[in-house]
């Protein structure tokens, strides 16, 4: 048989566990290695977004949805505009 306790009043909430405070070294990349692991993550990935998008786009028009297949243009085109733009020189240097 299992026992009921009750309790008059408010029960005391658990004390918040604060999270451990993170170094600053860690927050940020500091070796050339670490740099170019982010930028091949990034520019893989859109590049993945960009092919994927496409793909969706061409089965989509393959199966007759085409009205479907023009909400993945847009997607493709922004990324790959985006690729373009971080080697783009900009308009306003030197």
């Amino acid at each position: 048989m299992t026992t009921l306790s009750i309790t008059r009043g408010k029960a005391k909430a658990p004390a918040p566990t604060m999270p451990a405070p993170v170094a600053p070294a860690t927050t940020q990349p500091t070796s050339e290695a670490d740099r170019m692991k982010l930028w091949m993550t990034l520019i893989i990935g859109v590049l993945v977004i960009a092919l994927a998008s496409i793909v969706a786009a061409v089965v989509l028009i393959l199966m007759g949805k085409s009205d479907l297949a023009s909400g993945a243009w847009p997607i493709a085109t922004a990324a790959v505009a985006g690729i373009v733009g971080l080697f783009a020189k900009s308009p306003t240097a030197g």
